[in-house]
């Protein structure tokens, strides 16, 4: 989310030239042309050959993973951010509960600054990606989707995900929701209070429990730019505020080599989501400032007639 300095922006302009200024660590933004050249692939730890992280094109000794930045429309279609998933019993990609990931699409956002730098964050996307895949492999999936009929963004779109659950550990802290700071986690829902709308869903949370460590998508909204302060976003509003919002995303990159079947595939992990705080395009409801019923219909087809034949008759007299 867009981080508190003295210099907060004061608009969308502002903030996507804080966002050209910034360094690579405080975020690689992609609606610059040349952000794919500021990264590069790294062995990820433990996946041998097969898996790769993302990370920032430097000359340290320690690397540090990428975090890439883009403004987007969050489509309503692909918006799987209900707080348990949709998840009702076992599924292709989800046999359990714990395997949950929550799932959206971003796309061009319909008007504003950041709608002229969306083929740029897909450019860099699509060079990203050939950084790494096998020469002439077609079968890239996972991270840059086709649009799906109806929606009027056209072209590619960015899927996004977030696992909800981890597995605990020797070492682990417990719920990752509860750990921590009270001022900071104070209203951030714990593994017992975390919405299920099945009852399969709410059986298999009670006993996970003790094995595993629940992470609440980490979505904002930023009031106004006024204030530098973005307040958490609840589970159970995740789906009805990410639809059709303009929302900066702050994401991970993950790729994996598919041996078997010859596909690469890439994951942007989302790290945080802010709503932005833009103007809806909507119309006032009909039902305000409503006219008073007259005795006479306002606009009656003899009306309208007689209307238009003195109109037709004091063209006639300028022209005379």
């Amino acid at each position: 989310m867009p981080s508190a300095t003295p210099s907060q922006p004061r608009n969308l302009d502002g903030l996507r030239e804080r966002y050209l200024n910034s360094s690579p660590e405080d975020g690689i933004y992609l609606g610059d042309p040349t952000a794919h050249r500021k990264t590069r692939w790294l062995p990820m730890e433990g996946a041998g050959a097969n898996g790769h992280v993302l990370a920032i094109s430097s000359e340290d000794e320690t690397p540090s993973p990428a975090s890439l930045l883009a403004v987007l429309r969050i489509t309503s279609k692909d918006n799987w951010t209900m707080p348990d998933g949709n998840w009702k019993g076992p599924r292709e990609f989800a046999k359990h509960f714990a395997d949950v990931k929550l799932t959206c699409t971003g796309a061009q956002p319909p008007s504003g600054v950041f709608r002229g730098d969306y083929p740029h964050v897909v450019d860099n996307l699509k060079g990203i990606q050939d950084m790494i895949a096998v020469a002439g492999c077609e079968k890239k999936k996972g991270l840059l989707v086709e649009v799906k009929r109806g929606d009027p963004s056209g072209g590619l779109k960015v899927k996004f995900q977030h696992a909800l659950f981890e597995k605990k550990s020797d070492d682990s802290d417990g719920d990752a929701a509860e750990s921590g700071d009270d001022e900071v986690n104070d209203g951030v829902p714990s593994i017992e209070n975390w919405p299920t709308s099945h009852p399969k869903a709410r059986n298999a949370l009670t006993k996970m429990k003790d094995t595993h460590d629940l992470f609440p998508l980490p979505l904002y909204k930023q009031l106004s730019f006024e204030s530098d302060r973005c307040k958490l976003v609840q589970p159970r509003d995740y789906c009805r505020s990410l639809s059709e919002a303009i929302v900066e995303v702050r994401f991970g990159l993950t790729h994996w080599r598919l041996k078997k079947t010859d596909e690469e595939v890439f994951s942007a992990h989302i790290q945080n989501m802010c709503l932005l705080p833009v103007p809806a395009m909507a119309l006032p409801s009909p039902t305000k400032k409503r006219p008073r019923v007259g005795a006479e219909h306002p606009l009656s087809p003899l009306k309208r007639m007689r209307l238009e034949s003195t109109t037709d008759a004091g063209s006639e007299s300028l022209r005379g």
